[in-house]
């Protein structure tokens, strides 16, 4: 693209330097009335040199304008496959989110049992026929517990 302005460039200045020149070749062969035949030879060639310029000048831009689509071109075939990515990327999220409920489901199932059956099982309270007994212990095991508890739902936060 700047390769294509710089030409453009280069031929606007060629086509006004190429005008100019046609100008002043009229003046010139107005002022010393040369032959007609040999002023007009003069005045086709410049005329001939402002037309490829002219043409030069079209061809670039051309070229620019085909460039600049094919870049968009890309550029819209690259941002499709990144939204194709996405969508992807969407489908596996919405698996593993499903993964994580069923754990979470299964966790919240077995947890109060499994939590019951380990505070029963710490001879923190005993039965002696029909009476429940504390030990004097039981602050121990909520001291442990309370502060790992909170922890855990922190490190989890």
């Amino acid at each position: 693209s700047q390769n294509a302005d710089i030409h453009t460039g280069n031929a606007n200045v060629a086509t006004i330097t190429a005008k100019a020149i046609r100008d002043v070749h009229k003046r010139l062969h107005t002022t010393v009335r040369s032959r007609p035949s040999a002023s007009q030879r003069g005045r086709d060639a410049i005329d001939y040199a402002i037309e490829c310029m002219s043409k030069q000048k079209m061809w670039f831009l051309n070229y620019k304008s085909r460039k600049h689509s094919i870049m968009s071109l890309v550029y819209n075939l690259v941002t499709q496959q990144d939204a194709a990515n996405n969508f992807e990327i969407a489908k596996d999220m919405k698996t593993d989110s499903t993964s994580m409920n069923s754990i979470s489901a299964l966790t919240m199932a077995f947890l109060p049992g499994t939590f019951a059956a380990s505070v029963l099982s710490t001879n923190i309270f005993s039965t002696k026929g029909h009476k429940i007994e504390v030990s004097a212990i039981w602050w121990l095991w909520t001291a442990i517990t309370v502060p790992l508890t909170l922890l855990v739902v922190i490190c989890w936060w």
